[in-house]
This record gives structure tokens, C-alpha cells and sequence, in this order.
């Protein structure tokens, strides 16, 4: 199977877009209710825009999906 997806620069995301080491904040533990502060890590991934570009463009979308990339 081929790739479907490309690395890519600029500020406009596309379904299919490869994100290379992209920071992902890590809630490590919590409790409820919540406390005022807790430590958040940070990880890179490889990840890919899954969400349609359709949706991207025309501001249909709050959160956009992501997924990790496995080569």
C-alpha cells in the first residue's frame, strides 16, 4: 500500500498532511475533581490529519483528528 499522506509546511491543514514530531502534551496523573495545577509532559510523534479537508476549510470542525503514524 502506498502512502497517502505528505510532510507539509504553512499554516493550512489537509486530511492527509504529515505532522513530523509534533509536540503531544501527556496528562500524566489527575484526580477529581481537578486540582488548580497539575505537570503536563511533552512528547513528539509522527502523526497524520485524518479530519476532511472540506471540514478544515470551511471552519465545520473544532478539534481536528490526528493519528500516530506506523511505517
Amino acid at each position: 500500500m502506498t502512502d497517502w499522506y505528505e510532510t507539509v509546511s504553512g499554516q493550512e491543514l489537509a486530511q492527509g498532511d504529515l505532522l513530523l514530531s509534533c509536540p503531544v502534551p501527556l496528562l500524566e496523573e489527575f484526580s477529581m475533581p481537578l486540582p488548580a495545577e497539575f505537570e503536563v509532559a511533552v512528547d513528539y510523534r509522527d502523526l497524520v490529519v485524518l479530519s476532511q479537508s472540506c471540514d478544515l476549510v470551511n471552519d465545520k470542525i473544532d478539534e481536528v483528528l490526528l493519528a500516530a503514524v506506523q511505517d
